[in-house]
């Protein structure tokens, strides 16, 4: 495994709880078909094996997804993706636009799989939060703000979307729903509140319909 492959999966692990969240949130009410653009380790793909099927241009990390049993196909997300028309109830682009050149064209072919009313959750890092160790990552390529992301969703066939911050993950509250103490629901409620107070997470959310 690469030393990329190696520390993002580590760090997933340890990060579970909030992909949970995350699913629970933004896709629970999703009955169809969900793809997950750039998978890597699966970290989004593995929560619905039956629901979920993941895409991504390292072949590294398919290989590691498909020996966890999990549905993944290699794909260039930077290309037009390999799906007809209206094919997906939802997409999730996770930590994706910012190792890319050109996001607007994954947002329009994201556009054109999705069914109609279909839901697309994109997440990226805030610069404004990250710059100090933004570019620690190598294979990272461009930064976005919240209002450098809106002008590129403007310009994309999407019209129904919000971007805003990232609901901020709470050390421990994971621990509390793995032990069964608090429901993933009430997790959520608990982060919504802290939203709220403006205790916010470190990256952007982009929701859009289509």
């Amino acid at each position: 495994m690469s030393w990329y492959l190696d520390k993002q999966y580590i760090k997933n692990i340890q990060e579970s709880y909030k992909t949970n969240v995350l699913y629970q949130e933004h896709f629970k009410e999703i009955k169809g078909k969900i793809l997950d653009v750039g998978c890597t380790t699966g970290w989004f793909t593995k929560l619905n094996l039956k629901q979920i099927q993941g895409i991504d241009n390292d072949k590294q990390a398919i290989r590691f997804c498909k020996q966890r049993k999990m549905n993944v196909k290699y794909m260039d997300v930077e290309k037009k993706l390999k799906y007809k028309n209206n094919t997906f109830n939802g997409i999730f682009v996770g930590y994706l636009i910012e190792h890319i050149k050109d996001s607007k064209h994954l947002l329009n072919e994201t556009y054109r799989i999705l069914k109609p009313k279909g839901k697309l959750i994109v997440i990226t890092e805030n610069w404004k939060k990250t710059y100090k160790d933004f570019y620690d990552d190598p294979t990272h390529m461009k930064p976005y703000t919240k209002i450098s992301l809106e002008k590129v969703v403007y310009e994309s066939k999407y019209t129904n979307y919000k971007i805003e911050d990232e609901r901020k993950p709470i050390k421990g509250l994971g621990w509390l729903v793995r032990k069964k103490i608090i429901t993933t629901k009430t997790a959520i409620k608990i982060i919504n509140v802290l939203y709220k107070l403006k205790i916010r997470g470190n990256g952007i959310i982009l929701t859009a319909y289509k």
